[in-house]
Order: structure tokens, then sequence, then C-alpha cells
């Protein structure tokens, strides 16, 4: 049965007219064959697959470097050349050399970080002990575990980068430090030096005026047995040899007949 050429006319143009989904146009068959051909030959004529921006497999772990490998010289160097490392360094790593660059800060932080620490004799050692049993703890539980791990979180990182203007940044720095420490050391040498002084300045004249008060009292007491003496001395003239013996007879007479309690 066929249809009128009006009908035929009024389907075309409905379907002309008609919105189809967009994955309908841009959706297209896989050719057959593509899925036996190598993948990546350079004569397929296969659309290749992009492969996802955030595929496991590009994410590579970056490996951490000890604060040896940071300042670029050896386990046993000496702390004039781990500072001029360090001077060398931060310059080359400070975020005012280059603003763009946003690794410059962290990179600057832990460039920081290892100097702090090696540059002191007892927190190196610890450092180095650190390392020893790291190094050791891999050889026991695998390669897995042979990346050094760092405090990364915004928090940590503003604390270090704060941290790093209250300890030495430079040679400059540290010849400053200890140079004020001198200056304090000998101030605090001359305040003792005075302290002593003075205390010995109030131990003699404590002991001058305690000297001076003890003669005062000893001639006193001279004096009174002087006159005693001086008067007893006169009496006996005075009254004659008699008389003075009767006197001292009565007196003890006197001092015998007294109870006794």
């Amino acid at each position: 049965m066929s249809s009128s050429p009006l009908a035929s006319a009024t389907f075309w143009l409905l379907l002309m007219n008609t919105t189809w989904p967009s994955h309908v146009h841009n959706t297209a068959p896989t050719p057959r064959g593509c899925a036996s051909r190598a993948r990546g030959s350079p004569n397929s004529s296969c659309p290749r697959q992009r492969r996802s921006a955030t595929s496991p497999d590009q994410f590579v772990p970056r490996k951490a470097a000890s604060y040896y490998d940071l300042l670029g010289v050896k386990s046993d160097a000496s702390a004039d050349e781990i500072k001029n490392a360090f001077f060398d360094k931060s310059k080359k790593l400070h975020p005012d050399s280059n603003p763009s660059n946003p690794e410059l800060h962290s990179q600057f932080v832990e460039l920081n970080e290892a100097y702090r620490v090696l540059s002191k004799e007892p927190s190196r050692k610890e450092y180095d002990l650190k390392i020893q049993h790291s190094y050791q703890g891999r050889q026991a539980f695998g390669s897995t575990s042979g990346h050094t791990v760092y405090r990364s979180t915004t928090t940590n990182d503003n604390v270090h980068y704060w941290e790093q203007f209250r300890h030495a940044q430079s040679p400059e720095a540290t010849a400053e430090e200890r140079k004020q420490k001198k200056k304090r050391n000998f101030r605090l040498v001359i305040y003792c030096v005075i302290t002593m002084v003075l205390s010995v300045g109030a131990h003699a004249v404590f002991f001058r005026k305690l000297e001076e008060v003890h003669n005062s009292f000893m001639d006193e007491k001279d004096r009174a047995i002087t006159e005693l003496y001086n008067e007893a001395k006169e009496r006996a003239r005075a009254n004659g040899f008699k008389k003075q013996t009767e006197i001292l007879r009565q007196k003890h007479a006197d001092f015998q007949e007294k109870p006794e309690f």
C-alpha cells in the first residue's frame, strides 16, 4: 500500500526539523580490528584514546633528599662548608628572587631547616643518628619506606618560614651573634667583679666599725677598773696600814656571818 506524495513530504520535513541528542552526533563506532592492533603503532589508523590527566601512572613520587643533599654537601662536610653552601643556595632559592615561582617558598623553608639542624653540632649528631636508623629500617622493611617524610602542611610551613628569622641565616648574622654574645659575657663578668668589690668593701667597713665598738667598750672597762684601783690606793694611804687592815677584817667577818641559802 503506497502513501500519497503529500504524506511523504510531511514525514521528511518532520525528520529534518527533529533535534537529536548530542551523544548521537558525537558518538562514532569503533572500527573493527582496532582492538587487535598493537597499541601505539605508528601505522595504526584507529583513533587513540586520551589518557586521563589524573592517571595514577603520571604521579611520580619525588624522592626526598636529606639535609646534606639539600645543601649540596657531603655527610662529612665541615661547618664552614655547610655555611658557605647555605649562603650560596639561599640567594638562589629566596622567594624574592623569583616571586612567580611558588615552589621557592617550600624549598627555601627546607633549606633553612637543613642549615638550622646541620649548623649546630648536637642537632647534627642527632640527625645523623636518625639517618642511620632510617637506613637500617629500610633494609629491614624494604625499599618502599626509603623516603624521608616532610611536613608539608600550610601551618608548619608558615611556622618554619617565620622561624628562619630567629635563627642564623648567613655567615654575617652568625658572626654578629657571636659578637653580641661576647659583649653580654663581658658585661656579666664586669657586673660580677663590681659585685665582689662592693661586697669586700662592705665587709671591710663592717669589721672596722665592729673593731671600733669593741675598743671603745674595752677602754671604758679599763677606765672603771683604774678608778677603783686609785680609790682603794688613796683610802689605804689615808687610813694607814693598821686601819686598813681592821677594815678588811671587819668586811671579812661580815661576809662570813651572812646566812647561806
